[in-house]
């Protein structure tokens, strides 16, 4: 609400402003004396830099991930189950559209002298496999156990990986994994 307003009203607008007015009467005899007075600069697109330092948070999990390449510590599962037809295809285009959208699920982080970077693949080159694999519905535990524990590289993988475990005739459970460096 505020940020309309402050669109709408070229200003600046506290959020306190929305609050300490009670009514709606209050708020425009509060955001009068605003009106006009500049609001923020307006996002536009930037040419990106060459070399893509990693922020701080980025900076800890890759060298968590190179202290500990086998540490699963950091993977972030989700499973899902889905009942009755489903179609993989459309599954897989899916996926890919997240992937293609969203920067951070197709970088990767390598090491150079100056050190880590962020390396963003083209989403073309990225397709992420969704691999079907038939599993008896006791061992769907397990199968999602192993499919999480596997660690990432993430100076050379891209932090997702999608699974589907067909369970029986229209079960399955679909399970993803993202590393925290991009979720």
């Amino acid at each position: 609400v505020v940020s309309r307003l402050g669109a709408a009203l070229d200003a600046r607008v506290p959020v306190r402003e929305l609050f300490e007015a009670s009514t709606v009467d209050a708020l425009a005899a509060r955001l009068e004396s605003h009106a006009g007075t500049g609001g923020r600069t307006a996002l536009t697109a930037q040419e990106r830099a060459e070399r893509i330092p990693l922020s701080l948070a980025q900076s800890r999990m890759w060298f968590l991930n190179r202290f500990d390449p086998e540490s699963t510590a950091y993977n972030l599962p989700m499973a899902m189950r889905v009942s009755g037809d489903l179609d993989i295809e459309a599954l897989r285009a899916a996926i890919g559209d997240v992937v293609a959208r969203h920067e951070t699920l197709r970088t990767v982080y390598p090491e150079t002298v100056d050190g880590p970077v962020q390396v963003i693949l083209p989403a073309a080159q990225v397709i992420p496999e969704v691999d079907v694999v038939e599993v008896d519905p006791e061992g769907i535990t397990d199968a999602l156990g192993e499919f999480v524990g596997l660690p990432f590289d993430v100076t050379v993988q891209v932090p997702v990986r999608v699974r589907v475990f067909a369970v029986a005739p229209g079960e399955f459970v679909l399970a993803l994994v993202v590393h925290h460096i991009s979720a």
